[in-house]
């Protein structure tokens, strides 16, 4: 699967989630409303309700629809990476101290090459993987 594709089904699943979140916010206040609570602490699920949505909604969706609008204009961000300092960590890229969300399958790092990674700034996902030199051509330093 294409890392774009991947990405838009994040962001549409995130959207989903917080839909669902709100739908179940309208149908608890109406409960509340009606005075139908059958636990004592089923009146307080509204307010849970709405700090679980305004996270999902802050964490979650925002930076995806950031990510999207920048993927629209094609503003991502690069990144030169030679794979000797990468570790890759299940749908991890960690280099140095920085983090980036990368597809299953997506990267192949065999030998020591150098890569151009174009990421989301938002989200650090990975959208695009271009191996600039090969590992025959890269100089490995010789420590004496």
């Amino acid at each position: 699967m294409s890392a774009y594709l991947m990405f838009y089904l994040g962001l549409g699943l995130s959207l989903l989630t917080c839909c669902l979140v709100f739908v179940l916010l309208i149908s608890r206040m109406r409960i509340n409303r009606a005075h139908e609570n059958r636990h004592k602490f089923s009146f307080f699920m509204p307010s849970i309700l709405t700090l679980l949505l305004l996270l999902l909604c802050i964490f979650e969706l925002r930076p995806r629809i950031l990510d999207a609008v920048a993927i629209q204009e094609n503003s991502l961000y690069t990144y030169n990476l030679d794979s000797a300092e990468a570790l890759l960590d299940r749908n991890k890229l960690i280099v140095g101290e920085q983090v980036f969300m990368i597809s299953p399958g997506t990267a192949d790092f065999d030998g020591i090459s150098l890569y151009r990674l174009r990421y989301a700034p938002h989200t650090r996902t990975v959208l695009e993987i271009e191996q600039l030199a090969p590992a025959e051509d890269v100089q490995t330093p010789v420590s004496e």
